[in-house]
């Protein structure tokens, strides 16, 4: 009799013992799945983006003028690792998603022309002769991670607005 139950208390706790591992290895294998790093590659490699400009005001809270307010931004946007489908730039500033400017494609090596009046002025430091401003650019081609999708644009030529 003491035979039977030892046998049966042992087989119960080898089940509990092999479903535990067998849990914790299915735990283990969606994790390291579900961290997969992407494979494509961030917004600041994918494209280029130069010759910006703005309409901007001085921010009259900087006395030391190193910060002017964007109303109006235009630069040239460049894919350079290939074509760039369903392009979508946030410029920040408030805009409702609705206005961000969206590009069907934009071919490898081509450059399309970008002008952006924002609702809500945004603000740009000054960077040595520099002022710059971060933007979220994106498309199916690159990075979805919100940090990736990060280019800082470069404004030599700021001009008033008032």
């Amino acid at each position: 009799m003491k035979k039977e139950k030892r046998k049966k208390t042992r087989k119960s706790i080898l089940a509990i013992t092999v479903y535990c591992i067998l849990f914790i290895v299915i735990i283990i294998v969606a994790i390291i799945f579900s961290t997969k790093p992407s494979t494509k590659p961030p917004s600041q490699e994918y494209f280029k983006v130069e010759n910006a400009a703005a309409l901007a005001d001085p921010n009259p809270n900087d006395p030391q003028n190193q910060k002017i307010k964007i109303k109006f931004l235009s630069f040239e946007l460049t894919p350079i690792k290939g074509d760039a489908h369903e392009v979508h730039i946030d410029p920040g500033g408030a805009l409702p998603t609705d206005e961000w400017p969206h590009y069907p494609l934009i071919k490898a090596n081509e450059t399309e022309h970008v002008e952006i009046t924002l609702k809500n002025p945004v603000i740009a430091y000054k960077e040595g002769e520099y002022w710059t401003l971060e933007i979220r650019v994106w498309c199916e081609e690159s990075s979805w991670d919100l940090e990736e999708q990060r280019i800082k644009v470069y404004i030599k030529n700021w001009y008033p607005y008032s």
